[in-house]
This record gives structure tokens, sequence and C-alpha cells, in this order.
């Protein structure tokens, strides 16, 4: 497996739920292969994920301010390994122009 950020090799480290975990030899991202990404997306990322606590967020608007903080580190540090560096707009900053 390459890694999804940089496309250098990968190994395999562990695996935990029949999920096997690669770690990028280059730039140390941890990835997985999903046999349907499609229905992996949908039942592990529902609305339960985003307000219901458990294995994801207790309010995920609540969050907004520190999850930010973190999406502006990891492009940081993505933006090394990205030859096009884009940009993410916000829904919120796209109505305030």
């Amino acid at each position: 497996m390459n890694c999804a950020i940089c496309t250098k090799p990968a190994k395999h480290i562990f695996t935990i739920e029949d999920y096997k975990v690669y770690e990028c030899l280059n730039c140390t991202h941890r990835m997985t292969s999903i046999k349907d990404p499609g229905s992996h997306v949908a039942n592990t990322y529902s609305d339960d994920y985003f307000y219901g606590g458990g294995a994801g967020y207790p309010n995920y608007l609540d969050e907004s301010a520190i999850l930010i903080r973190h999406g502006r580190y990891y492009a940081k540090v993505l933006s090394k390994h990205i030859e096009k560096v884009g940009k993410l707009v916000l829904e919120s900053d796209e109505k305030n122009d």
C-alpha cells in the first residue's frame, strides 16, 4: 500500500477488528484499506457519531473552534507533501464574503 498523502510506501503496523492499519515510511501518516467505503462511511459517520458521544463527539458543533484549529494544523503538515495546494472554504465563510 502507498500513502494517500505523499504516495510513498507504507508498512502494515497492526490489525484491529479486521482493519489493517498501515504507516507511511516517509511521513508517518496512518491509514487503512476499507472493502466497502460507501457503507463504512454511512454506518460509521451517522448523526449519532457527530452528536451521540460514544466513539464520536458529544456535540460536533460545540467543538468547532478546536476542530478548525486542528484542521489548519493538519493542512500545514499536509502542504509539505502535496504539490498543488488549494483552499477549503467553509460555508459560513462564503456567506460572509
